[in-house]
């Protein structure tokens, strides 16, 4: 590989200008997963391209971004099908691989053509090298996602209210899903499938296009986060978690129970109307508002009585077990379930 990049640096430094940097300070790619341009050599191995070996490189020492550009060194017989595949299994868009060979009578490096596949359209890019223009470099790197032509994202993830749920029918919803289908099938042109099935392959496919799991929460913060992979898309939905308590306190004084309360004055009003025999007296509004139906108690007894009736209710077991149960950790805030909430909170959303 040595031999082969030295020549092929001195041949494009020979053509294009080349500057080279150097810094005393020695930067580990494989820890920052930064590297915006990756040179691979692949040549030698005839037309058979090395995927086995590249895979396994790659994935145990990602040392790139995922916007990062690769330049593939590959022999001039290499199979394009393989070589596409290989970096369609890794998610890797933006590559241009060189086919090189060797002149017989100098054994010189000698490259003709560069070329990229999308894999969604399997439309094959081809490049003239002699036709290079170093203002545009990004040619060699043409979008590949403005059209996915159907193709079908295939997705595994944990079931979560509200962000991933199932419906009726086999159908998956949620926050998550509406995200998706707004990208990948509204604007990509492509397909999105929900599987609770954890095995690979599926379909034929060797891998999932997208998964969905658990942050990791902190037991004493649970708005502090942390993601497991650093360097994609992602897409943060947080959630108010001020704890309520007077909310829960006053629950017996909400606008149901007067509505209630109401609806009970009304009805044996007219109860008493209807059947005046049967409902002489109307002891609600003996109790609040003093009626001038005659009662044996006076209105200060009634009233400190009812007062008591309240202060028993509110002490009473059954009311207090239902308040710890409201206030329960799962109860101290409303979690979203719609877009509208996540809208209104003074919070950014991260992408």
């Amino acid at each position: 590989m040595d031999e082969t990049v030295r020549q092929l640096v001195r041949g494009l430094s020979s053509i294009y200008p080349i500057t080279f940097t150097h810094q005393t300070r020695r930067l580990s790619m494989y820890t920052k997963k930064e590297a915006s341009l990756v040179l691979m050599d692949a040549s030698g191995y005839g037309e058979k391209f090395p995927s086995t070996l590249g895979y396994h490189r790659l994935n145990t020492h990602e040392c790139y971004a995922k916007s990062a550009k690769f330049i593939v060194i590959v022999d001039i017989g290499c199979n394009r099908t393989e070589l596409a595949s290989f970096f369609f299994k890794l998610g890797v868009l933006n590559y241009v691989a060189l086919p090189v060979g060797r002149t017989e009578l100098t054994g010189e490096l000698n490259v003709d053509t560069l070329y990229t596949e999308n894999p969604f359209t399997k439309e094959l890019h081809l490049f003239d090298v002699h036709d290079h223009n170093f203002s545009n470099p990004s040619r060699y790197y043409p979008y590949k996602l403005a059209n996915l032509h159907g193709y079908e994202f295939l997705a595994f993830g944990l079931y979560e209210f509200p962000y991933i749920f199932e419906m009726t029918g086999n159908r998956t919803a949620g926050l998550l899903i509406e995200y998706l289908n707004n990208l990948i099938v509204r604007k990509l042109n492509g397909t999105v499938r929900m599987v609770r099935n954890v095995q690979t392959p599926l379909d034929g496919r060797p891998e999932f296009d997208i998964t969905f799991s658990y942050t990791d929460f902190r037991l004493h913060y649970m708005h502090d986060i942390t993601f497991k992979e650093r360097s994609g898309y992602c897409v943060l939905c947080p959630f108010h978690t001020q704890r309520d308590f007077l909310r829960h306190l006053l629950k017996p004084f909400s606008f149901g129970i007067w509505l209630v309360l109401g609806v009970l004055i009304i009805v044996c009003r007219l109860l008493g109307r209807l059947f005046p025999r049967l409902f002489q007296r109307n002891l609600l509004e003996q109790i609040f508002f003093a009626a001038s139906t005659p009662h044996q108690q006076p209105f200060p007894t009634r009233v400190v009585s009812f007062s008591v009736a309240v202060l028993i209710f509110f002490l009473s077991e059954a009311y207090n077990a239902k308040i710890v149960s409201l206030m329960s950790v799962s109860k101290y805030f409303d979690r979203p379930e719609t877009v509208q909430p996540l809208a209104t909170l003074e919070c950014n959303l991260m992408r």
